[in-house]
């Protein structure tokens, strides 16, 4: 019995923490098509990740679809989608203005992403000289306008995430794990008489 209980401990996935987060000082509000570049730290990978922006109000904000992208992107909000180079993922799953997505979607640490949105959205920058200094912002201001850099600004957002690893487990580790179960129940069973 406790050997199962371990291995549901072992089992349950962690809690969602930030992994990320960017709260400047000497703030404007903007309603534009945001994008930004931000720098992962260690302790990765990270699974049901969620990103949000902030609003005039410092309240969690999110409109349209947000993309994930390994890669700096130069095109139009409006050309955004599964065929832009560097795609990794994409969402349109807002629950309290907070961008969700789908819980396999996985990010590694110490790696520099990208994250655009398609729609208009209305945020709080940070304008001073000493920006996020992981990450660069990006803006549009209509939907066919190319995004462009913006190095005296960064937008207000927060990446969270579950840390742990992702996916199937290896073969071999599989293997381990059935041999050492194996091993506890032969250990466990009663002799015969």
């Amino acid at each position: 019995m406790r050997a199962l209980l371990l291995l549901a401990l072992a089992l349950t996935p962690a809690f969602s923490a930030t992994i990320v987060e960017y709260n400047g000082a000497n703030t404007s509000t903007d309603a534009i098509f945001i994008g930004q570049s931000i720098t992962t730290p260690t302790g990765g990978p990270w699974t049901n990740l969620t990103f949000n922006l902030y609003d005039i109000n410092d309240a969690p904000s999110a409109n349209g679809t947000l993309y994930l992208l390994t890669q700096a992107y130069a095109g139009a909000p409006n050309a955004l989608s599964n065929a832009t180079p560097g795609y990794l993922a994409s969402t349109a799953t807002i629950n309290a203005g907070v961008w969700s997505f789908a819980p396999a979607v996985s990010i590694n640490s110490s790696t520099q992403y990208f994250l655009y949105t398609d729609a208009n959205n209305n945020i709080l920058r940070a304008n001073t000289t000493g920006t996020y200094p992981d990450g660069i912002a990006y803006y549009s201001f209509a939907a066919n306008a190319n995004f462009v850099t913006d190095p005296t600004s960064d937008t207000l957002f927060n990446l969270s995430g579950t840390p742990g690893a992702t996916g199937v487990p290896e073969p071999a580790s599989a293997l381990i794990l059935a041999a050492g179960l194996a091993a506890l129940a032969l250990v466990r069973r009663p002799a015969r008489r």
